[in-house]
Protein backbone atom coordinates (compact mmCIF):
# COMPACT_ATOMS: atom_id res chain seq x y z
CA UNK A 1 0.00 0.00 0.00
CA UNK A 2 1.24 3.25 -1.28
CA UNK A 3 1.61 6.20 1.76
CA UNK A 4 1.35 9.96 1.20
CA UNK A 5 3.97 12.12 3.27
CA UNK A 6 4.44 15.47 4.08
CA UNK A 7 7.84 17.63 3.10
CA UNK A 8 7.92 20.18 6.29
CA UNK A 9 10.62 23.28 6.24
CA UNK A 10 11.38 24.43 9.83
CA UNK A 11 12.55 27.82 9.94
CA UNK A 12 13.66 28.76 13.02
CA UNK A 13 14.85 32.72 14.48
CA UNK A 14 17.91 32.92 15.76
CA UNK A 15 18.16 37.13 15.91
CA UNK A 16 18.02 39.00 19.51
CA UNK A 17 14.39 38.96 19.25
CA UNK A 18 14.13 35.87 20.12
CA UNK A 19 14.41 35.22 24.50
CA UNK A 20 16.26 32.13 25.84
CA UNK A 21 12.70 31.33 27.61
CA UNK A 22 10.83 31.55 23.84
CA UNK A 23 13.78 29.55 22.42
CA UNK A 24 12.75 26.88 25.05
CA UNK A 25 9.66 27.26 23.91
CA UNK A 26 10.35 26.79 20.35
CA UNK A 27 12.64 24.20 20.13
CA UNK A 28 10.18 22.08 23.02
CA UNK A 29 7.24 22.78 20.33
CA UNK A 30 9.37 22.21 16.93
CA UNK A 31 10.67 18.10 18.56
CA UNK A 32 7.52 17.16 20.11
CA UNK A 33 5.47 18.09 16.68
CA UNK A 34 8.27 16.19 14.56
CA UNK A 35 8.39 13.24 17.44
CA UNK A 36 4.47 13.00 16.59
CA UNK A 37 5.20 12.45 13.21
CA UNK A 38 7.61 9.82 13.46
CA UNK A 39 7.50 6.32 12.19
CA UNK A 40 5.36 8.41 8.93
CA UNK A 41 6.70 9.12 5.61
CA UNK A 42 7.18 12.86 6.52
CA UNK A 43 10.37 14.59 6.04
CA UNK A 44 11.95 17.66 7.96
CA UNK A 45 14.13 20.07 7.04
CA UNK A 46 15.27 22.97 9.65
CA UNK A 47 16.76 26.41 8.84
CA UNK A 48 18.56 29.05 11.20
CA UNK A 49 18.38 32.35 10.82
CA UNK A 50 19.63 35.83 12.22
CA UNK A 51 21.82 37.95 10.34
CA UNK A 52 22.25 35.39 7.65
CA UNK A 53 20.85 31.75 7.65
CA UNK A 54 22.21 28.15 7.57
CA UNK A 55 20.47 24.83 6.60
CA UNK A 56 21.33 22.86 9.85
CA UNK A 57 19.68 19.67 8.50
CA UNK A 58 18.75 18.65 4.92
CA UNK A 59 14.94 17.00 4.28
CA UNK A 60 15.20 13.28 6.24
CA UNK A 61 12.62 11.29 7.64
CA UNK A 62 15.31 10.60 10.37
CA UNK A 63 13.15 12.20 13.47
CA UNK A 64 16.62 12.05 15.70
CA UNK A 65 18.38 13.85 13.11
CA UNK A 66 15.94 16.85 12.59
CA UNK A 67 15.34 17.41 16.57
CA UNK A 68 19.15 17.46 16.83
CA UNK A 69 19.16 20.25 14.18
CA UNK A 70 16.39 21.80 16.14
CA UNK A 71 17.91 21.40 19.28
CA UNK A 72 21.21 22.89 18.01
CA UNK A 73 19.97 26.79 18.25
CA UNK A 74 21.76 28.14 20.73
CA UNK A 75 20.00 29.21 24.18
CA UNK A 76 20.82 32.26 24.36
CA UNK A 77 20.46 35.39 21.88
CA UNK A 78 23.71 35.51 20.23
CA UNK A 79 22.86 39.41 18.99
CA UNK A 80 22.02 38.90 15.25
CA UNK A 81 19.67 40.62 13.81
CA UNK A 82 15.94 39.04 12.34
CA UNK A 83 16.50 38.18 8.95
CA UNK A 84 13.96 36.39 8.00
CA UNK A 85 13.95 36.59 4.32
CA UNK A 86 17.12 34.95 4.18
CA UNK A 87 16.08 32.10 6.22
CA UNK A 88 13.50 31.39 3.49
CA UNK A 89 15.86 32.01 0.63
CA UNK A 90 17.99 29.22 2.01
CA UNK A 91 15.34 26.71 2.34
CA UNK A 92 15.74 23.60 0.35
CA UNK A 93 14.09 23.21 -2.50
CA UNK A 94 11.03 20.41 -2.97
CA UNK A 95 10.10 18.55 -6.20
CA UNK A 96 6.93 19.70 -6.83
CA UNK A 97 4.29 16.94 -7.94
CA UNK A 98 2.04 17.79 -10.63
CA UNK A 99 -1.51 17.14 -10.11
CA UNK A 100 -3.24 14.23 -12.00
CA UNK A 101 -5.09 15.81 -14.42
CA UNK A 102 -8.85 15.11 -14.48
CA UNK A 103 -9.87 12.03 -17.58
Amino acid sequence: AQACGLDISLVMDNSRSITATQRTQMKDALTAFTSQLAGTPTQFSVTIFGNGATLAQPFTSDISLVNAAINSLPASPTGEYTNWEAGLQVLEPVSVVEPISQI
